[in-house]
């Protein structure tokens, strides 16, 4: 492993196994320490408490496709992630395209790939993306306090 960070696991320890929605959600929020008001917050309301509570529950088990952009966000995990697990499939690995492609959707600016990450594994790369996604949501988050103290 590359970097150790709780949001890093949250990806790479899904890649092997099926999960369901809710033991995802559940399984994310516990290796990030996030509680459901943090996902509501996260998601900028767009997700409320009691939905992400019914999804953990069990109790709402076809989310709308509003709910599950909305619950990627909040949890700070990819939509696609979050799509994949909901139709009960396996995320699919990293490459070196999606994670260069991540890396400058994320705001990344001149990325250009080194000659050694070619030596990273699909386990690296989820897990320095799974930190610049944190990051990158941790600024947001600051920006959006920031404005309301104004």
């Amino acid at each position: 492993m590359l970097i150790r960070t709780t949001d890093a696991v949250s990806h790479t320890s899904c890649l092997n196994m099926n999960e369901t929605l809710s033991e995802y959600v559940r399984r994310v929020m516990r290796e990030k320490g996030l509680t459901f008001k943090d996902v509501e917050e996260r998601s900028r309301n767009a997700v409320k408490i009691g939905t992400v509570s019914d999804i953990v529950q069990e109790r709402t088990t076809n989310p709308t496709v509003s709910t599950l952009k909305a619950l990627a966000r909040g949890l700070g995990q990819t939509e696609e992630e979050v799509f994949a697990i909901a139709r009960g499939e396996s995320p699919e690995p990293m490459t070196l395209e999606k994670f260069v492609a991540e890396l400058q959707a994320l705001g990344v600016e001149d990325f250009n790939p080194a000659k050694g990450i070619r030596a990273l594994t699909p386990a690296d790369m989820e897990e320095i993306l799974a930190v610049v996604r944190s990051t990158a949501q941790t600024m947001v988050e600051q920006k959006l306090k920031a404005k309301k103290k104004r």
